[in-house]
């Protein structure tokens, strides 16, 4: 299971609760519990996949952000994911105020990560990349190594 299907499952389990998943350097937060601490950290929000906005805490600043999420007072859980065996293990829970945010993304077009390739199929890339050569100065080239 890909880490993004592992947060959504927690975030049903949990959903009141902002979910935050250390997938390497990283502690990870999808869809309306990104956008929850973009309001209330002001942390950068990217889009993880068209209609799903991300948020990343490096591990190095969790606990910055842990203060900062007690002082706010929402309720949240930490987990650890270790990717090379797929096992996802909860080390920290904190009670407070419910996460009311509704919404997995803001305006996609309008976010400054927001890649419209990223959604794109393989073929499809490979479609306009041949078409690309038609016309202009590129070669679409298909040999096997």
């Amino acid at each position: 299971m890909k880490y993004i299907e592992i947060i959504q499952e927690l975030q049903q389990k949990e959903p009141n609760k902002i979910i935050l998943v250390k997938c390497g350097a990283f502690f990870v937060a999808l869809g309306k519990d990104a956008i929850m601490l973009n309001k209330l950290l002001k942390l950068k929000i990217t889009c993880q996949k068209n209609n799903l906005c991300k948020v990343g805490i490096p591990v190095t600043a969790i606990m910055k952000y842990v203060d900062l999420m007690e002082k706010e007072g929402y309720s949240f859980s930490i987990y650890d994911y270790t990717k090379n065996n797929s096992q996802i293990a909860k080390v920290y829970n904190f009670v407070g105020k419910d996460n009311k945010e509704k919404r997995n993304c803001l305006d996609c077009t309008k976010c400054k990560s927001y890649n419209p390739w990223r959604s794109m199929k393989e073929d499809d890339i490979y479609k306009i990349l041949a078409e690309r050569s038609k016309g202009g100065k590129g070669t679409a080239i298909n040999t096997k190594i």
